[in-house]
């Protein structure tokens, strides 16, 4: 059984675009099957964008690690609406990693 924490997910691939408004920023991300939250930008990760963009608005740079970054829709968004943060996003799924 795959799951969206496998390294190798072994489900088909059947990858499709959704969008995620934030801000003034409009994402188009592009999610798969055996990964994370494919079908939206779910609760908790849209929470986590919003408050932290809340609590850092503009500013100094940060330097942002992303783990379990998934498809990426937290440090996309956030590197769409403050470019100038440094963000690296990590996970163990390749297929994920492949799609942030």
């Amino acid at each position: 059984m795959s799951h969206y924490y496998d390294e190798q997910p072994d489900v088909k691939s059947n990858p499709k675009r959704i969008s995620y408004q934030i801000k003034n920023a409009q994402l188009e991300l592009t999610t798969d099957a055996g990964v994370f939250s494919k079908d939206k930008v779910e609760f908790g990760s849209d929470l986590l964008i919003k408050t932290f963009l809340k609590e850092h608005p503009p500013g100094p740079s940060k330097t942002i690690a992303d783990v379990g970054c998934g498809y990426g829709p937290i440090g996309l968004a956030i590197g769409k609406v403050s470019p100038h943060h440094q963000i690296t996003m990590l996970d163990i799924n390749n297929r994920a990693l492949a799609l942030a």
